[in-house]
């Protein structure tokens, strides 16, 4: 799951950092503290959207809750509900019909999020935070700093504000 999410969001997000400072002829500390910060950042915004796609409905994000169960992409929060206490119970629904009803989608989302892998999962996000904000905290202070370090925490008190 991390390295997917790491090929899929964070290398992006870091690639667009470093040439940006780069192009901005910043030193090569800063390029990296900034690629770091991306990364990270990267991993918390794909983290915080498969949480979503738990906690919200249509109406938030714009498509069906489960939609990613239902397009067979298994998120850290299905992956350790998997491995969890009911785990067989969501193998089997994840694993008997093709395409999925909504009743076996509508379970499985029940089961992972009574199992708190949701939370389990924001809290990996938040420690993911915490490195982006140790990269940040070594740039020149300011309101570009300022900016960046508000990044990671709106995209995980957005789903915080879901969930409560």
């Amino acid at each position: 799951y991390l390295q997917v999410i790491g090929g899929k969001t964070a290398s992006l997000s870091r690639t667009s950092a470093r040439l940006g400072a780069m192009a901005a002829d910043a030193s090569p500390e800063v390029i990296e503290d900034l690629a770091t910060w991306a990364w990270e950042v990267g991993m918390v915004f794909q983290i915080a959207d498969d949480a979503l796609d738990l906690v919200a409905d249509e109406a938030t994000i714009g498509k069906p809750a489960g939609s990613d169960i239902r397009e067979g992409t298994f998120t850290a929060p299905v992956l350790m509900a998997a491995a969890g206490p009911d785990g067989e119970r969501i193998r089997h629904l994840l694993t008997t019909d093709e395409p999925l009803s909504d009743a076996a989608v509508d379970e499985v989302i029940a089961l992972v999020r009574d199992g708190g892998f949701v939370d389990l999962s924001l809290d990996s996000a938040r420690e993911r935070l915490d490195l982006a904000r140790d990269a940040l905290s070594r740039l020149p202070d300011g309101e570009p700093r300022r900016i960046l370090e508000t990044l990671g925490e709106y995209l995980l008190d957005r789903v915080q504000a879901i969930q409560d």
